[in-house]
C-alpha cells in the first residue's frame, strides 16, 4: 500500500527498511523523554522486497537494548495502519489541544474523527482494494478506541507538542498524503483538507 520507491541515489544493492511504531513520547528535556503512551514494540520490515539478512542482525543487537523491536513481514500494511490513525487523532489532538481520550469522550470531536476515518478508508478502498475496517464508525468504535484505551488516553499528540513549540508539522505528509490519494481516485477528502488548512494556518 502506498507509493514506496527505492531513491535512486542509494542505487540497487543498499537495503531499504521501514518502520512503524505505536509509541506516544513526549519530550521533557533536550536528552530526556516520557513514554505516555505504548501499544506494541517498533515494527520494521522490507516494503521494497529487499533481503532480510541484515535487518535480522539489526533486530537481534535492538534487542539487547531498550528499545523493543520486531521484524514485520506485513510491514507496508502497518504502515498503512498508522497513517490512518495518526490523520484522525494527530491534527484533532493539535488543533482543539486535546488528549487522545478527550478527542473520543467528545460527541463533537468523535465525530470529526469518524468522518476522517471514513475519507481515508474510501481513499485505500479505490486506490489498493483495501477497506481496513467497514466504515469510519466501525474503525473508531472497534479498532481505535481499543488502542487509546490501552494507555493512551492521556497522550497529547506529537503535532500539538510541535505546534507547542513553534515547529512545523507533518501535516502536508501525513494527511496530505490522504487528500492526495483520494484526488488521484476521484474522491474528495474535505475534512482532511479543513484540518491541513487549518494546521498550516497555525504553523505560521
Amino acid at each position: 500500500m502506498g507509493y514506496a520507491s527505492r531513491p535512486a541515489v542509494l542505487g540497487p544493492t543498499v537495503p531499504v527498511y521501514s518502520t512503524a511504531m505505536m509509541i506516544g513520547m513526549v519530550r521533557v528535556a533536550p536528552n530526556a523523554a516520557e513514554i505516555s503512551a505504548y501499544a506494541g514494540p517498533i515494527h520494521c520490515g522490507p516494503m521494497l522486497g529487499d533481503d532480510i539478512g541484515p535487518l535480522t542482525k539489526l533486530l537481534d543487537v535492538a534487542q539487547q537494548g531498550f528499545v523493543p523491536m520486531t521484524y514485520d513481514p506485513a510491514i507496508r500494511e502497518t504502515i498503512s495502519f498508522k497513517l490512518h490513525f495518526n490523520s484522525c487523532m494527530n491534527p484533532t489532538g493539535a488543533l482543539t489541544g486535546q488528549t487522545y481520550g478527550e478527542l473520543l469522550e467528545s460527541p463533537a470531536y468523535s465525530a470529526l474523527i469518524v468522518g476522517l476515518a471514513d475519507e481515508t478508508l474510501a481513499a485505500f478502498a479505490r486506490a489498493f482494494d483495501c477497506r481496513p475496517a467497514q466504515s469510519g464508525q466501525h474503525y473508531v468504535d472497534g479498532i481505535l478506541s481499543a488502542i487509546v484505551s490501552k494507555g493512551g488516553g492521556k497522550h497529547r499528540s506529537s503535532m500539538l507538542q510541535d505546534l507547542q513549540s513553534g515547529r512545523k508539522t507533518e501535516i502536508a505528509f501525513m494527511n496530505g498524503a490522504i487528500i492526495g490519494l483520494a484526488q488521484d481516485h476521484g474522491l474528495s477528502a474535505v475534512r482532511h483538507d479543513v484540518v491541513r488548512q487549518l494546521l498550516v494556518a497555525r504553523e505560521t
